[in-house]
């Protein structure tokens, strides 16, 4: 198999990046600035309450590893097509149809450095994290609203995603059809199974922005370069950093196992942690409207979960947890479906 068709860049497109990363990266690192700066006036506005917000850049190595799957995914894209349309599929129809022109184009090896760029809308980020689950609706609409940002429709970057799993399967289906004479071709709907992980992993919403007006530095004025924000809450954002450490430790060594299914129980336990926050700041805030006699509403109510005689059970993702009260300690069973935490 040759280096594009495994979806590798060519030495050539890896020198045209390599020339021009340290500039990229310096002119992108001002706007990840900026975007920080508009980020923490929105906090101190009490627009949304989060802790410090933090940046980061995309090294050369993660850069270019980043292209490299990338492309990949491209050339996959590229493939599909070429079978939907072999099959009387539409490609520009498709992708219009739900609301994502910009992947109209997004297909095929890249075919210089500014394609390669434009790919990279992770190369500099800023993450907020807040304390409670509802406050990441509150920077969302802070971002939606403010007049110094623009929000950018992106491609999303993995092979595994949604879009991608839905076109291999709508282009399947085309090919399937074909073969029995059945007519029409399927319109599929949403398909939640793409995602092995049995909570489902990291969760946080991602935006991608683009400065405007005032905020665009001098120098870089009719630049449009990216910067993707992730807002999740401290919980995840503490889960993930060890998810990351242990995934991609030093050494190439994947995680075992047991390694694995731990990261899997930790990830349900955040997510249960989420939703008694989310509990915690109706209870505040029922406090705050009626005084600290408001009517209290039971944890069964607020997190919609069963409680009896001392446990709780708890549904989170397929998987379903029980907690019993023991007194001094608290036992937590987990009730996990078959295969689906390897």
């Amino acid at each position: 198999m040759k280096q594009q068709e495994a979806g590798y860049l060519s030495p050539e497109l890896i020198n045209e990046f390599k020339k021009v990363y340290a500039d990229k990266k310096s002119a992108i690192s001002e706007h990840v600035t900026k975007v920080k700066q508009i980020l923490e006036n929105g906090a101190k506005s009490g627009a949304f309450r989060a802790i410090p917000i933090s940046t980061r850049m995309k090294e050369f190595d993660s850069a270019l590893s980043s292209l490299h799957r990338r492309q990949a995914v491209r050339f996959e894209r590229e493939e599909l097509r070429k079978r939907m349309l072999a099959y009387g599929g539409d490609w520009e129809r498709y992708w219009t149809d739900r609301g994502k022109e910009w992947m109209i184009n997004d297909w095929g090896p890249f075919e210089n450095h500014e394609v390669m760029v434009d790919a990279l809308h992770d190369f500099g980020g800023a993450r907020v994290c807040v304390y409670f689950p509802d406050d990441i609706q509150k920077v969302v609409s802070f971002i939606e609203q403010c007049a110094l940002l623009r929000i950018v429709p992106v491609t999303r970057k993995t092979r595994g995603s949604k879009d991608m799993a839905d076109l291999r399967k709508y282009v399947q289906n085309l090919e399937d059809q074909a073969s029995t004479s059945k007519p029409n071709p399927p319109n599929l709907g949403n398909d939640s199974s793409t995602n092995e992980r049995p909570f489902g992993g990291y969760r946080a919403k991602h935006i991608v922005v683009e400065l405007l007006g005032d905020a665009v530095p001098e120098w870089h004025k009719g630049s449009h370069y990216r910067v993707e924000i992730q807002i999740t809450t401290v919980l995840m954002h503490a889960w993930s950093q060890i998810d990351h450490e242990l995934i991609y430790k030093p050494g190439g060594n994947k995680p075992s196992i047991e390694e694995i299914r731990t990261l899997e129980l930790l990830n349900g336990i955040v997510l249960i942690g989420e939703a008694a926050l989310k509990q915690l700041a109706a209870c505040t805030a029922r406090k705050e409207k009626n005084g600290p006699r408001g009517e209290d509403v039971g944890t069964s109510q607020r997190l919609d979960i069963g409680a009896a005689k001392g446990y709780y059970t708890f549904k989170v993702g397929r998987c379903s947890f029980t907690v019993r009260n023991l007194g001094e300690t608290l036992d937590l069973t987990v009730e996990v479906p078959p295969r689906s935490l390897l």
